[in-house]
């Protein structure tokens, strides 16, 4: 998604009318009601693995997808399209049940074990607070192989957020929480943005070489890329 069209996101969130398209430069858009199918007329359904659904921001039931923290996640298509060049952009519905770093990796666009590649978004190892980065292929886990921005805010449990990210280069990054930009620090001196050969997926992210990846606990809605 282009990085423009986060303004958008943001102001259709927050109510306001805006004149311009919101699916402008969209790859993938699942709601989540009841399935994995894509809404953005890419025909780009997401391939569940273990995930269910509960009850959205709304109440509505069966409207948003629950993932248990041990073994679900959604797969994207492994599509060039799905793997394009910086920048990116990303926006979602959370609701994080779990106090655990380990619980928290939301979404990583080229998942591979044991490598760190594509664009992801977690959270802080000791600091509980929101990151998002991307990776170089290199099959180690530590600062040159990524680059990455952690923000100010902390990740908030068991209530509803909205989130929206843009990753536009490596010293160019934003995580707005509720429609409000979080300050935050980089770090990491990975450089390039660089893909594996394995398709991207909600739910799940590979942190520590040679140990089982995390995967997410909690329910996202609407995520959009």
């Amino acid at each position: 998604m282009k990085p423009i069209s986060i303004l958008f996101l943001l102001l259709f969130t927050a109510g306001f009318s805006i004149g311009q398209d919101i699916n402008d430069g969209l790859l993938l858009d699942y709601s989540f009601n009841g399935t994995t199918e894509d809404q953005s007329g890419n025909n780009y359904d997401g391939d569940p693995f273990g995930m269910g659904y509960t009850a959205d921001r709304l109440g509505n039931p069966n409207s948003a997808a629950s993932f248990d923290g041990s073994n679900d996640y959604v797969n994207f298509p492994n599509i060039a399209a799905l793997k394009p060049e910086l920048p990116v952009s990303f926006s979602f519905w959370i609701k994080y049940t779990s106090d655990s770093n380990q619980d928290r990796a939301v979404f990583n666009t080229s998942f591979e074990e044991d490598e760190n590649s594509g664009v992801f978004f977690t959270s802080g190892a000791a600091t509980n607070q929101y990151a998002v980065g991307f990776g170089n292929g290199s099959p180690f886990y530590n600062s040159s192989s990524i680059e990455n921005y952690v923000s100010s805010g902390t990740v908030e449990t068991n209530e509803w957020t909205h989130i929206s990210i843009v990753v536009t280069s490596t010293s160019d990054m934003q995580i707005y929480v509720n429609c409000v930009e979080l300050g935050g620090y980089y770090g990491g001196s990975g450089g390039s943005l660089v893909y594996s050969e394995l398709p991207g997926c909600i739910g799940r992210h590979d942190q520590n070489t040679g140990l089982p990846a995390f995967y997410f606990e909690g329910a996202i809605d609407d995520f959009k890329y």
